[in-house]
């Protein structure tokens, strides 16, 4: 069984750079999850993965 199996994951900054490799790096180990990041950030994600702009500097939006 993989490390993070069934674990949710929630990645902040996860569309590029550190965050992207976290986001790879947990979804090696099983778990699937959600990338926050700004709005009009693309990437590629793994399966089971969701990409949601938000800016967490702004709780309205996060919220949302």
């Amino acid at each position: 069984m993989s490390l993070l199996a069934d674990r949710i994951a929630v990645v902040t900054g996860g569309a590029s750079g550190i965050g992207s490799g976290i986001v790879q790096r947990f979804a090696s180990e099983g778990a699937r999850g959600v990338v926050l990041d700004l709005p009009g950030a693309t990437t590629e994600r793994p399966p089971g993965w969701t990409l949601v702009a938000a800016d967490v500097r702004d709780d309205a939006a996060v919220v949302a």
